[in-house]
């Protein structure tokens, strides 16, 4: 199988052609990277452990009252740590090596040390907050007042919440309260104005109606009986009348059977018309002031006292019957004003409930007895660093040397324009006479040798020396990091904003 993209020999070839340049390029490129790799600020990190738990209080007064919940705090830590107020009140308590004087340099800190702070929840109620800083005391002091501030900020917030919850609920209190009291008197005032109506019973007005109608029924068969009886005194009295009423039976009698026009019905119709006659000429000469008899007057007596009766029966029946046809308008509305006292009513009571339940929750409250805080670890003094990785950074950093310079060989192979032999005259088509090689005498070839030799010895002895930094840093010895810090060199970083 052909391994022809494999050959590197080419490659080589070009490194070779310009080994000095070569060497010199990775040999910087590694010298920058060693100097950046121990100048770079070191990082120091503090941590601290918060445990959150629920106070035991909060078991006993479970279904009593309302108390904040340990998911509840967790759910909202990493907004609330990495709040800008919550940074801003702590650096005015831990003084960072910076100048603000400005709000751009103010905000630049605060956005720098959101990136640097890291906040990790374990479970439901325990949290760790990790801080990277260039001094380790200061990140130290920063995690603890951090976490302090948090947890007298998140005390004094569900304190002010019961505070404002109970002020709250006594306010609704007193506002449902005169709701209850009008809800009252507009019950009150409907009824009396509805006159006892509003208490009457459907059931028993029905009653007094049907009570009422027959009654009346009974009053006016009565009438009938009295009538009949004053009409039969009156016949008595007169044979004229008694003869009349003969004849008006039998005319009603012969209409069932012939029409008015048949002779018979024509003869009783004329001696009815005759007897009629006779009859008010009788009454024209009856003498005046002729007073009726005994039982007539007793008959006229017991029908007026009947239509009285009736009438008012009539009075009282139409009267039930209008309150009946009120009753329910009236108990819709009674109902509707009986509601809206009984919800006004619940709604206080509610409150009152609420408002103990409040009263209590304040009373935990201002002992902070709810959610108890607990620093298990708080944040103390780092004397390793977390960053920079210089074992890593050392690393990549010969890598990159080598890869650099190599990279840098090859384009500058590229942008070379000249001739670099036979085969790129060829290329161009042109006829190739005659090839004359190169002649060197003995004494160049020396030199250049020795030439050679020097670069491969001075450069070898170099890379052995930056070798020989990242094997130091590879078994912790401090070696160079102690002869840096004796320059101060890294003080450079510390200062940049």
């Amino acid at each position: 199988m052909s391994l022809e993209f494999l050959n590197l020999h080419p490659y080589l070839n070009i490194m070779l052609k310009r080994k000095g340049l070569y060497f010199l390029t990775a040999l910087i490129m590694m010298t920058l990277g060693t100097l950046y790799a121990y100048l770079l600020p070191k990082k120091y990190e503090a941590s601290s452990t918060v445990f959150i738990e629920n106070s035991a209080i909060n078991d006993l007064v479970k279904g009593i009252t309302v108390s904040p919940s340990v998911e509840d705090s967790v759910r909202v830590l990493t907004t609330a740590l990495n709040s800008r107020s919550l940074i801003l009140s702590t650096i005015k308590e831990v003084k960072f090596h910076r100048n603000l004087k400005s709000e751009q340099e103010q905000e630049k800190l605060v956005a720098d040390i959101q990136k640097d702070t890291e906040i990790h929840v374990a479970g439901k109620n325990e949290f760790r907050v990790k801080f990277r800083y260039y001094d380790a005391a200061i990140a130290r002091d920063y995690v603890n007042a951090l976490v302090r501030n948090y947890i007298e900020g998140e005390t004094a917030s569900k304190r002010s919440n019961s505070y404002e919850a109970a002020d709250f609920l006594k306010e609704q209190i007193a506002a449902y309260q005169e709701k209850v009291v009008k809800a009252e008197a507009d019950v009150a005032k409907f009824k009396a104005s509805q006159g006892g109506g509003i208490d009457l019973d459907a059931g028993q007005l029905f009653r007094e109606i049907a009570s009422a109608q027959q009654r009346v029924l009974e009053l006016q068969f009565r009438g009938k009986q009295l009538e009949e009886e004053r009409r039969i005194l009156l016949a008595a009295s007169d044979p004229v009348t008694m003869k009349l009423q003969a004849l008006q039976a039998k005319l009603d009698e012969l209409r069932i059977t012939y029409t008015d026009g048949f002779p018979e019905v024509e003869q009783v119709k004329s001696q009815i018309e005759a007897l009629r006659g006779d009859s008010v000429r009788k009454a024209g000469a009856q003498a005046p002031g002729a007073e009726p008899s005994l039982e007539l007057r007793r008959i006229n007596a017991e029908l007026g006292a009947l239509r009285d009766n009736e009438s008012a029966l009539q009075k009282s029946i139409s009267a039930n019957k209008h309150l009946l046809g009120n009753i329910p308008n009236q108990k819709y509305s009674l109902e509707r004003l009986e509601m809206a006292k009984v919800s006004q009513k619940g709604m206080r009571d509610l409150l009152d409930v609420r408002n103990n339940q409040a009263e209590l929750a304040k009373q935990i409250g201002m002992r902070d007895k709810d959610v108890c805080y607990r620093v298990i670890d708080p944040a103390v003094i780092s004397y390793t660093p977390v960053s920079p990785n210089r074992k890593k950074l050392l690393l990549l950093n010969l890598l990159a040397g080598v890869g650099g310079a190599a990279v840098l060989m090859l384009l500058l192979e590229q942008l070379d324009g000249s001739v670099q032999g036979v085969d790129a005259i060829r290329s161009l088509g042109l006829p190739l006479l005659a090839v004359i090689p190169q002649i060197r005498i003995p004494q160049e070839i020396e030199g250049e040798a020795r030439r050679d030799r020097r670069i491969y010895l001075m450069s070898a002895a170099y890379f052995a020396l930056i070798v020989g930094v990242f094997l130091l840093e590879l078994l912790d010895v401090q070696l160079v990091e102690r002869v840096v810090s004796r320059l101060d060199l890294p003080q450079l970083f510390n200062r940049l904003p």
